[in-house]
């Protein structure tokens, strides 16, 4: 076994380490295992440790069992964990093959893949089967864009026929490289924070307004591990950092003796007095909302002006090692952090890993200055850049690089967007319901130029598409994509979107140049998985026809659905509810139409 260009030559620890591996992996290779076969996939890459081997039957079995797992290959709603699960599937199937010397998948056992993906709209899944290691047919790209092109995805297509390969899971020569490890710089303060939250607030504000305008914090968030199916552990750490000072909090103590101040910190930090840096900002804060009492109200609350570094794929250590050239250190991530008090190593990691994200944060600043090319901040024995510097680098950055980070709304709203519309849930055991997916649609405002619509961009009321066609017009809502608040010149320029839903049935896949039809719109597309919450409010798999983010969404609902007498659609959490399809149509004021394409299995 190798670790970071390290060779392990001991017997013992090679035997426990083999034994504890076959564990892993025993339990990575199935879907109801508990660990996930993403991480197994990148410990095999990152610790060069080897995949199981077996016949070729058995390892394409256990990647057809993960598919199954996830209802193939019957078309129903995938679930929030799809995308990662069988990612990682796919990922550990491509190392075995390796591993074993055994061929790719063929054209036979590709095919069926590809159609249930592109029906279910995972199209990022659906790239991988056709990636050279998985798969041996050379006209499985152009394969997909034809699927992509049947389904009305046409810009998907194209794109995918212009993009060239995408990085493969293998290590590239960079990865493998032995760099520097970051260090944080010995003029960077960190606070260890117990008490005294009223004077952090006012310390950590003016020192990011010291720093710079607009003042940047960064936040980061540590807990306990927890195993997959277990109940989450809760926050224990929060890391908020400036270029000069480091502070970290112990959330059970201050939540326990200061719940005001604590509320008051988090409220502010979410006003939009500063710029919240984050690598995976959302997910943090979900995780410190579900934690506290006192700040469930994170849930159902946007960040005004955020940045979230986690924009590109790859991990925190992937872009250190891109924009920064060194090696981020993470061997106490999975460390218990609920003890006290914590060791040096936890506390110099905590601090760094909050601090390595306005180092992110210029290094892409100076990234754009210089048309992409990556330019190296930290400096090359290690240690981070000086407070002073920093600063100065992070000075080139506007608001205009930040954005409002809009949070799920979640079950709570659509309950209350029920009572609202005085609609009234059935039980969930209705055998007469019919489950239903709803699918979130944009037509940009450019689209519809041809339309005559002269609608104002500020202007956020339902309008109707004017059209020569003599079918009957729906409306759709415009959505007007956040800009900079302090410029007021570019009102013109905010892009500009039409909104739209789809209902059908579970087992019915959507044309969506039927939908497109259907809204009298010159041109639809699917709603990518970034633009759900920010515009419809819900995450993937929760999304329903009600209770939706933006006002007056129109929404379609397949001819197939109007004759049924109950619907189970999204509730905007993990169950779904039931609702009597006459009174949910009347009161959305919904459009029939046949906007469901043949069986993919059909054609």
């Amino acid at each position: 076994m190798t670790k970071r260009s390290l060779v392990f030559q001991e017997r013992v620890l090679l035997r426990g380490t083999q034994q504890a591996w076959d564990m892993i992996l025993a339990q990575a290779c199935v879907p109801e295992g508990c660990f996930c076969p993403k991480l197994a996939a990148k410990a095999c890459r990152m610790l060069a440790l080897a995949p199981t081997t077996d016949s070729r039957e058995a390892v394409f079995q256990c990647l057809r069992d993960f598919f199954v797992f996830f209802g193939f290959p019957m078309h129903v709603p995938a679930s929030a964990g799809c995308e990662t699960a069988l990612t990682g599937a796919l990922q550990l199937f491509e190392l075995q093959l390796r591993a074993s010397g055994h061929s790719a998948l063929t054209e036979v056992e590709v095919t069926p893949l590809l159609d249930w993906l592109v029906g279910l709209g995972e199209v990022v899944i659906a790239k991988l089967c056709v990636q050279p290691e998985v798969c041996t047919w050379a006209g499985g790209k152009q394969a997909l864009a034809g699927l992509l092109k049947d389904s009305g995805q046409s810009r998907l297509a194209k794109k995918l026929e212009e993009r060239p390969p995408s990085r493969t899971p293998k290590m590239s020569q960079e990865e493998t490289q032995v760099l520097p490890t970051l260090a944080l710089s010995e003029a960077v303060v960190v606070h260890w924070v117990e008490s005294e939250v009223a004077t952090l607030e006012s310390l950590l504000f003016a020192a990011a307004a010291d720093e710079g305008a607009p003042p940047f914090i960064a936040l980061d968030a540590e807990w306990k591990p927890y195993t997959k199916g277990a109940p989450p552990t809760n926050v224990e750490l929060v890391q908020l950092a400036v270029a000069s000072q480091i502070w970290l909090l112990d959330m059970p103590r201050l939540v326990q003796t200061h719940p005001a101040e604590i509320t008051s910190l988090f409220k502010r930090l979410v006003s939009g007095e500063c710029i919240l840096l984050g690598f995976g900002l959302g997910g943090d804060l979900k995780r410190i909302a579900e934690s506290y009492e006192c700040l469930n109200w994170l849930m159902n609350t946007s960040v005004q002006l955020a940045e979230d570094l986690n924009s590109c794929p790859g991990s925190l250590c992937d872009s250190v090692r891109e924009r920064l050239g060194h090696h981020l250190e993470k061997a106490q991530q999975c460390s218990d952090w609920s003890r006290r008090p914590l060791s040096a190593e936890q506390l110099h990691y905590a601090a760094l890993d909050a601090h390595v994200l306005l180092q992110l944060a210029a290094a892409t600043a100076a990234a754009d200055r210089s048309n992409g090319t990556a330019t190296t901040i930290a400096g090359a024995t290690g240690t981070s850049l000086e407070p002073r510097l920093l600063a100065e680098a992070l000075k080139v950055r506007s608001r205009r690089d930040a954005a409002p980070l809009f949070a799920p709304l979640g079950a709570s709203h659509v309950q209350a967007a029920l009572l609202a519309l005085g609609l009234h849930p059935c039980a969930p055991s209705c055998s007469a319901a019919i489950p239903c997916k709803t699918i979130a649609l944009i037509s940009n405002n450019n689209d519809n130029n041809n339309n005559n619509n002269t609608t104002s961009p500020a202007e956020a009321d339902p309008v109707e598409h004017e059209t020569s066609d003599p079918r009957p017009q729906v409306f759709c809502a415009v959505a007007v994509l956040p800009s900079d608040p302090n410029n007021n010149n570019n009102n013109n320029n905010r892009p500009q979107v039409f909104c739209a839903v789809a209902v059908l049935p579970c087992s019915a896949m959507l044309s969506v140049s039927l939908a497109a039809a259907a809204l009298g719109s010159g041109s639809l597309r699917l709603a990518r998985r970034e633009e759900l919450v920010p515009l419809f409010g819900h995450e993937p798999g929760s999304l329903g026809p009600v209770g939706l983010r933006s006002t007056g969404v129109a929404v379609l609902v397949d001819v197939a659905l109007q004759q049924e007498s109950h619907l189970r659609v999204g509730s905007g959490g993990s169950q779904d509810v039931v609702l009597e399809r006459a009174a949910l149509c009347q009161a959305l004021g919904v459009t029939f139409a046949p906007i469901a394409a043949e069986s993919m299995g059909k054609r």
